[in-house]
């Protein structure tokens, strides 16, 4: 017995093209950046470990929402290898906020203002800001603070909001043979690019500081401490990387980091 091939549906070509590149950019960039992936499949594997154990104990809110942190930085990882860099960014800043309140929603009153969002929208937005979170860890890790108030801010001129500056860094323009200037924004970057290689190192950069977050989100969790010590070595062999590979880059975010630390002590003041 046959059956006729159905006729394709031309209406989802476009959408399967595009697919079908960004499948093609993700072979190669698993292959091109091992080394970047392994990190971010260590971060992967420290989550699974604290997230899914048999023995976790129950964090409340704070657990749903470092789910939900894990799952965003998955979801970046999965746009990131695709040649996606802006919206990359997008998902990054949001893992770090879900990361940022489950440090907030550790205190039951906090948990309970969460919970009843929709009875007061407003007691709930003021509660949970990032910045409360950065407040909150000041006094127990200010490295940690000052690390997630610099990725959560810097994030917006890489894509994470569609202000001039990221939009602009993937706009190209030549001009055509009538005169008239054409211009195109990338949407698919080539694997080889650094905006490639900057948007995994983000990834890699978001995960560490999301494994750093995990004993101060959920400080019942045995194995939370675990991923502590698992994201300085992964800090380690980053900044290791960073110097191999990218060693002007990896001045120029060291300038910028310690920049950042002066300009809030200098505010302390």
């Amino acid at each position: 017995m046959t059956t006729d091939r159905p006729e394709e549906n031309d209406s989802i070509a476009g959408i399967r093209e595009f697919l079908q590149r960004a499948s093609k950019i993700e072979e190669f960039i698993l292959s091109k950046h091992l080394s970047l992936i392994e990190m971010l499949a260590c971060v992967d594997g420290q989550f699974r470990k604290v997230l899914f154990s048999e023995d976790m104990k129950s964090s409340g809110i704070s657990s749903l929402l470092m789910m939900n942190a894990y799952g965003s930085f998955l979801a970046s990882v999965r746009i990131a290898i695709s040649g996606q860099s802006p919206p990359t960014f997008m998902v990054l800043r949001g893992a770090l906020e879900s990361a940022a309140y489950a440090v907030l929603a550790r205190e039951p009153e906090n948990e309970r203002i969460y919970i009843e969002r929709v009875i007061n929208k407003t007691k709930c937005l003021e509660t949970f800001r990032l910045s409360n979170a950065v407040g909150e860890l000041r006094n127990a890790d200010p490295n940690l603070a000052t690390t997630l108030s610099f990725l959560y801010d810097s994030f917006i001129d890489f894509g994470a909001h569609p202000n001039v500056v990221s939009v602009a860094n993937h706009l190209s323009a030549r001009q055509r043979a009538d005169g008239k200037i054409a211009v195109s924004l990338t949407l698919l970057h080539d694997p080889s690019s650094d905006a490639i290689t900057q948007t995994l190192m983000a990834c890699v950069e978001t995960g560490i500081t999301l494994l750093h977050l995990c004993p101060h989100s959920l400080p019942d969790q045995d194995a939370a401490y675990d991923c502590h010590r698992v994201g300085t070595e992964l800090f380690n062999s980053k900044e290791d990387w960073m110097r191999n590979n990218r060693p002007e880059a990896h001045r120029q975010s060291t300038d910028l980091v310690n920049m950042k630390k002066n300009k809030r002590v200098k505010k302390g003041k």
